[in-house]
Order: C-alpha cells, then structure tokens, then sequence
C-alpha cells in the first residue's frame, strides 16, 4: 500500500528529528543502549506517523502488537551492535592505514642547494640582428591621397 504525500512528508520529517537528537545528545551517540532507545524511538515514531496515513481506513485490529514491538526491539538491538562493530572496525582500519601508508608512499627527497653557476653556456652569438628602423608600423596609407 503506497503512502501519500503528506505521510511521507512526516515520516521524512519524523526520520530528521530523530537524526538531530542522535547527533546533539552524546548519551544517544556513544553508548550502545542509548542508540538502541533512539533506533527503537525512531521505529515507534516512524509507525505512529504512517498510521496517520491509515486513519481513514477500516481496521478491526490494533496496529501495535506485542509480536511487532518485541520484533522491532530485537531489530533495534541488532542494528545498534552492527552499528557499533562497524564503528569499532572503521576505527581499527584506519588507524592501520593510518600507520601503513605513510611508509608506503614517502614524500620526495629534498634537493639541495641550487647551484649558482651555470655549468653549460651554448654557442650562440649574442647580437642584435640590424633592422630598418625608419618604417612604422601601422596602417597603410590611404589609397585616394
């Protein structure tokens, strides 16, 4: 069942705030059980958001079963330790690379002082080629003068 617009809008906007509050709260952020409450928050907020697109529909049933929270808690949980593990990997490889690499790839040695004379001189003659300096240079003279 596709959403509507104006759903969709507040699911984006329900994912945004979300977002915000993960990034500004340092608890939500650095711990794992703090980014299990926002992903499991973000779920429970995201559903009751796409409820809003289901008001006009015709349930018999709860939309909030015990089964679906338990599932999404379990789904939250997961995703945080994948989260973590992925976060804790970053950091290990970088911190290889970041101790690998630059013996890897070494800047080039610097020169050394330039020399101030100049070993090769080649045999040109050095003179000012004559030319007729009595002509200008510009347009020509007007025909019909």
């Amino acid at each position: 069942m596709p959403l509507e617009t104006s759903t969709l809008v507040l699911l984006v906007a329900a994912c945004a705030v979300v977002g915000a509050l993960v990034t500004g709260v340092g608890p939500l952020r650095d711990s794992l059980a703090g980014l299990a409450v926002a992903l499991v928050g973000g779920q429970l907020l995201g559903h009751t958001v796409m409820s809003f697109g289901m008001i006009g529909m015709h349930h018999t049933k709860s939309m909030w079963s015990p089964a679906m929270l338990c599932a999404h808690i379990v789904a939250a949980v997961c995703a945080a330790l994948i989260i973590h593990a992925a976060e804790a990997a970053y950091r290990i490889g970088t911190a290889v690379l970041a101790r690998v690499l630059p013996g890897l790839f070494r800047s080039p040695a610097i020169a050394g002082p330039p020399l101030l004379r100049t070993t090769h001189r080649d045999r040109v003659i050095l003179r000012l080629f004559p030319a007729d300096t009595f002509r200008t240079r510009g347009p020509p003279c007007p025909v019909f003068t």
